[in-house]
């Protein structure tokens, strides 16, 4: 992992937060939005329930991830994990996104069968950072690290990807 500018080295932890009850947690998390996006109070809130994994950069919250559980109509209405992730912008460094996601994706595969009613099959992620949807990373049909894999595009032309998981049935 990268160190910082004084040579010391940067710990980071991937905290598992799928229906947490640690309020601490959670309180980092809000102040970390509340601090770098301009998200009304109720949409923070429903996103604290939303949680998948939160990174943590020497103890504070760097990023996080969050998922919801709804179906996909392009895919016959199965029940998918909406993904998407938030890495501060002082915490940004290459392989982060990647291994957020990884662990995201390993972590909606296990917690799938908590889902109450039909289990959802895949992780659904819509593209929506303009300047990450033009690398040539993003641009792949398939990505590497987490194999989603590119499906269409959805209005107003983000790139729609879909992870399967194992055994998923269509």
């Amino acid at each position: 992992m990268p160190k910082s500018q004084d040579n010391n080295t940067i710990e980071w932890k991937f905290v598992n937060a799928w229906q947490t009850t640690n309020t601490d947690l959670v309180d980092q998390v809000k102040t970390m939005w509340k601090n770098h996006l301009e998200f009304p109070g109720e949409v923070i809130l429903e996103r604290c329930r939303e949680l998948v994994v939160v990174v943590l950069r020497n103890g504070e919250v760097a990023g996080v991830s969050t998922a919801t559980v709804k179906p996909f109509k392009l895919l016959n209405n199965n029940l998918f994990f909406f993904y998407r992730f938030f890495i501060r912008p002082d915490c940004r460094v290459a392989g982060l996104d990647a291994k957020l996601t990884l662990e995201s994706a390993r972590y909606l595969e296990e917690v799938a069968g908590t889902v109450p009613g039909e289990k959802p099959i895949g992780i659904i992620s819509i593209l929506e950072n303009e300047q990450i949807a033009k690398t040539i990373a993003a641009r792949r049909a398939v990505w590497r690290v987490v194999p989603f894999t590119f499906i269409g595009m959805v209005s107003p032309g983000h790139p729609v990807r879909v992870y399967y998981f194992n055994n998923a049935l269509i």
